[in-house]
């Protein structure tokens, strides 16, 4: 089998290759990000691609590869460049989601429209393309309500509106200050009250396969996921509720294969999506599932990709029945001079990894996007609750010394 990964790939060359030697496995990335494609022994081609690059040229160098050995499969494992690999995956004739999947994947309006017509969603929804038209919007849709842009990731531009007369505020953060929303509508939907969750699955032939349900906790202000735990101290009901919800939405939305990362809030009403996407869950989540099962979940998307089924025992023995990554914020802005603690949160009790997830000299500033996190800590414990105390704990641990830019406060430790 002949696998095109579209973006650097991460592990998964060397991953899709322990699982079948006889795979061949070529990659198209953006030139960029060439020096962090990793094991380069295991990649049979690799083929830059200048930045910025439209599809159509997407298109023909993967013929290129295509020409010289057929591909019989077009993967991303990221956010990003999803609707590439399903145009590629489409011109080529190879296996690779459907653009159309893709369209409504990322298109939260799209989401949200094909969820209502099956049947799964009745959370009251607007879009708005123009700032003038925002406040309407709002209005009609009712507050509390969230406005975010239509095609975000990372909590970027995502605001809860408590009164109209915020709405045009409101849509220029998520639009980036523009007007007009350019690449897809602004989304203005009901603001979902309830504990926050997220299931990661990867589908094997239509069959959904539930990796891990984890429970989400985010900044009331910015909703930066501040951490996460698993499995989620949920009652198994209410786990099944947010498994179940999470596979009838990507099996609606037309996702056969690969892994997914759905978001949920557990309402009163029972289990709602936020939204979904085509890849595994971001912030460590993977390694929570890891310590906690022993399934790798790079492996099990791995495995799909291959056709090889799910994993059928545990491949690593779990660290502790419960896991969790708690993050550490910088307080102001300015030019992050130091991390003071690490060593102290790396001896805390529990304490499996901690990460430094911004350089010494990078401008910082609290938290509006999850790129603006800059550490985070990895523990486990006997149970969810533990767990996750001595995540925050050694967090609590990290101090973060910033030169403000204000001049009146220098090496201010926040």
């Amino acid at each position: 089998m002949h696998v095109l990964i579209l973006g650097h790939g991460r592990h998964m060359p060397a991953t899709l290759r322990a699982l079948d030697p006889s795979t061949t496995v070529s990659v198209l990335c953006e030139i960029a990000a060439v020096p962090r494609v990793r094991d380069l022994a295991q990649v049979s081609r690799l083929v830059g691609v200048t930045a910025g690059a439209p599809v159509d040229e997407w298109v023909e160098l993967a013929r290129g590869v295509h020409n010289a050995a057929p591909v019989d499969v077009v993967a991303a494992f990221g956010e990003w460049l999803q609707d590439v690999a399903a145009a590629v995956g489409e011109a080529l004739g190879a296996r690779s989601h459907a653009p159309s999947t893709v369209r409504d994947v990322h298109d939260k309006t799209r989401t949200r429209a094909v969820l209502a017509a099956a049947g799964l969603d009745d959370v009251r929804r607007g879009a708005v393309t123009r700032v003038d038209q925002a406040q309407d919007v709002v209005a009609s849709v009712g507050t509390p309500c969230i406005v975010k842009p239509g095609d975000g990731v990372g909590s970027r531009g995502v605001t809860l509106v408590e009164r109209p007369a915020d709405a045009a505020r409101a849509f220029l953060a998520a639009t980036g200050g523009r007007p007009d929303a350019v690449d897809a509508p602004v989304v203005v939907e009901e603001y979902l009250v309830g504990p926050q969750f997220s299931v990661d699955m990867v589908g094997h032939g239509g069959e959904h396969r539930v990796l891990g349900v984890v429970r989400k906790y985010s900044d009331p202000a910015s909703f930066v996921e501040l951490g996460h735990v698993a499995p989620a101290p949920v009652a198994p009901d209410d786990r099944d509720a947010l498994a179940r919800a999470a596979v009838a939405a990507v099996t609606a939305l037309g996702v056969t294969e690969g892994a997914t990362h759905t978001e949920l809030v557990l309402t009163a009403r029972g289990a709602r999506i936020i939204e979904t996407h085509l890849r595994l869950g971001g912030d460590d989540i993977p390694r929570l599932v890891e310590d906690t099962t022993g399934v790798v979940p790079e492996r099990e998307a791995a495995r799909s990709v291959l056709r090889l089924g799910p994993e059928s025992a545990p491949v690593t023995d779990p660290r502790g029945a419960a896991s969790a990554i708690w993050f550490v914020p910088a307080r102001v802005a300015g030019r992050l001079v130091e991390l003071r603690g690490l060593d102290a949160a790396r001896a805390a009790d529990g304490v499996v990894a901690v990460d430094v997830l911004r350089a010494t000299g990078a401008d910082v500033r609290p938290l509006a996007e999850s790129s603006d996190r800059v550490a985070s800590v990895r523990a486990v414990g006997p149970d969810p609750r533990t767990a996750l105390e001595r995540a925050r704990v050694a967090a609590a641990l990290v101090r973060v010394v910033v030169e403000q830019d204000a001049p009146a406060a220098l090496d201010a430790l926040v």
